[in-house]
């Protein structure tokens, strides 16, 4: 047996190492840190070479066959040979891993950016300040010592697109055009600093930044938000971070996230990334609760898109580029009452320690992103870490409740006829296959549908002009003890009783927006440790025109943060004006996207129902 088993010893480490190489040769920085996901692979496959090796002597007969392969696995396996393998496959695993370590150890390039913003959606001092005192942030807390930071304010109403638009234009959203969830780029009415900074000549990258979709296809890369409607990206081979995102194919249908997550590691994920969405597509599979998924889901996501972001950064060297992060915005959402159950004394909570920590988890996660783009560029670099509010706890806890729709059609026989959206608290119901007999019935089973209790119908249904069905609840969806779906068990569908929790169920948003958000920047203009006052969202364009030397139209309202910047700088360098920007140019439309996934990401947030 002993032959087998070091024939298996040997392929059980032959075939990551394989596919490790594999993967470094596309992607130079893949094989970072210990190779624990090598070693669970390796001892696997070990595991499994015992327990065949022991099947062939202890259960099957001496075959032709079994008796071939002992004499082939004695060869492989030759006593003399052994320590010759495992030399060379630990060389291997050597060579590999001093191949990653020298790309991912921090230096700096022939091209540097002169400005990278770092975008923190939802970051609040009120968790930051408990956190650097305990000393779980520490790469924040060097930002603060070496450049300016302050209380950011944010505007009315606290939408993020309208927000981050706001922050990019320095304009209102009446001025910029971008008032919802629903916009895109076509709705952008003023240019954004990267607008100016690519009509100047420098060089764009945009990670993640909010309506960025449709891409720009004169910017060096554009990975669009996870508000964009499509895996669009530029450059297309980095579809695969959407698709992971967004949970749908480039080609359309539903994503196959094992390969996806393969073409992000060819394009620069790391194996610590890889082996977080891994795990997480793992325990997923064998059944993770609404709010398990996506706490796990954001923490597993926020290295893989530091990752792609640096193998980008390194790839384009633009001379601008912006990194954003949202889960902190997400999570703050729906797990405040969690992290301060005291705050919610009405609410009884499950014991729960991974949801407890989910959102400091996230921040210092924020953290070492942070770090790592701070170890990527050049101290002559200005970094800018911002966020668009801040949140705190809504005692309220507004619970509400959301209709599943997919499972609604399918009980009624139409799940193949029509494509639902959700905007608000109104269900659409838009054909996708002409068919007037089978719209009647739909309409007729759908008013149907009733309390089993009361008696009373659960929907208002009618048609609109297009020939799309509107359906609406006869009560409204947020929580309370005497709400129908609360006092009653049952609804009645077409002769059939089902629970009400198969059709409805309850999600809690238990954080809300708060106006104080923040600011951090650093780099050459900036004094360290200096305090900014009195700063508000439409004072950040400014401020980074002013930085890139870039001209400052006179629409803008918003000032440039001289407190800020070291007299040194000021003397040299003055604000540059002008008396306004030329119109952007038209966006190109986009063909009809599939809503659902993007309407899904709102749910899980509160923001539609």
């Amino acid at each position: 047996m002993a032959p087998l088993i070091r024939c298996f010893f040997l392929i059980s480490f032959l075939l990551p190492a394989g596919t490790m190489a594999y993967l470094v040769y596309f992607n130079p920085g893949f094989a970072d840190g210990l190779p624990y996901l090598t070693i669970l692979i390796s001892m696997l496959f070990i595991a499994a070479g015992g327990l065949l090796a022991y099947i062939l002597k202890r259960i099957l007969h001496p075959t032709r066959l079994t008796l071939m392969a002992s004499e082939w696995i004695k060869r492989l396996g030759h006593r003399s040979l052994f320590p010759y393998e495992v030399g060379m496959v630990l060389a291997a695993y050597l060579f590999l891993f001093s191949i990653s370590y020298g790309y991912n150890t921090p230096r700096l390039a022939s091209s540097q950016p002169r400005l990278v913003v770092m975008g923190w959606d939802g970051a609040t001092w009120d968790l930051i300040l408990p956190l650097l005192e305990d000393g779980k942030l520490p790469n924040l807390q060097r930002l603060m010592h070496s450049g300016g930071h302050g209380v950011l304010q944010s505007l009315e109403p606290m939408d993020s697109p309208a927000l981050w638009t706001s922050i990019a234009t320095g304009l209102p959203q009446e001025k910029h055009g971008v008032t919802g969830f629903f916009a895109t780029r076509q709705n952008v009415a003023a240019p954004r600093i990267w607008d100016v900074a690519s009509a100047h000549g420098l060089k764009v990258g945009l990670y993640a930044w909010m309506v960025t979709w449709p891409v720009h296809d004169s910017f060096s890369f554009v990975i669009p938000s996870w508000m964009a409607r499509s895996t669009e990206t530029r450059p297309s081979e980095y579809a695969c971070v959407q698709e992971l995102k967004l949970g749908q194919a480039r080609h359309g249908g539903p994503v196959h996230p094992w390969r996806s997550l393969l073409d992000c590691a060819r394009q620069g994920a790391r194996l610590q990334a890889c082996r977080g969405l891994a795990c997480f597509f793992a325990r997923d599979y064998w059944g993770l609760s609404e709010e398990e998924n996506l706490a796990s889901r954001m923490l597993a996501e926020a290295r893989l898109e530091t990752d792609m972001f640096l193998a980008l950064l390194r790839r384009f060297k633009p001379d601008v580029a912006t990194f954003s992060l949202y889960g902190s915005d997400k999570l703050a959402h729906r797990f405040w009452h969690y992290m301060t159950p005291e705050a919610f004394p009405h609410l009884e909570l499950p014991a729960n320690l991974h949801l407890k920590n989910v959102i400091v988890e996230y921040y210092q996660e924020a953290d070492q992103a942070l770090g790592r783009i701070q170890a990527a560029i050049s101290p002559d670099t200005h970094l800018v870490v911002i966020s668009d509010h801040g949140m705190k706890a809504d005692p309220a806890a507004p619970r509400r409740y959301f209709a599943d729709v997919p499972r609604l059609l399918e009980t009624v026989g139409a799940a193949s006829f029509f494509r639902p959206s959700t905007i608000q608290s109104q269900i659409i119901l838009e054909p996708v296959i002409p068919n007037p007999p089978m719209l009647q019935t739909t309409l007729e089973r759908l008013r149907r549908i009733h309390f089993s209790e009361s008696n009373e119908p659960v929907f208002e249904v009618e048609r609109d002009e297009q020939g799309r069905i509107l359906l609406r609840t006869t009560f409204s969806l947020s929580w309370h003890p005497e709400s129908p779906l609360a006092i009653n068990d049952s609804i009645h569908i077409e002769d059939k009783t089902f629970p009400i929790e198969q059709f409805f169920f309850v999600r809690t948003f238990s954080g809300t927006h708060d106006p104080r958000g923040i600011l951090l920047i650093s780099g050459p203009a900036i004094i360290p440790g200096s305090l900014i006052d009195n700063a508000n969202l439409l004072d950040i364009a400014p401020t980074l025109l002013y930085l890139l030397d870039l001209p400052i139209s006179r629409e803008l309202p918003g000032r440039v943060l001289m407190e800020a910047v070291s007299p040194e700088y000021r003397e040299n360098h003055l604000p540059r004006y002008t008396s306004a920007y030329p119109p952007l140019p038209p966006v190109t439309e986009k063909g009809a996207t599939n809503l659902e996934p993007f309407l899904e990401q709102l749910r899980s947030v509160g923001y539609v129902q």
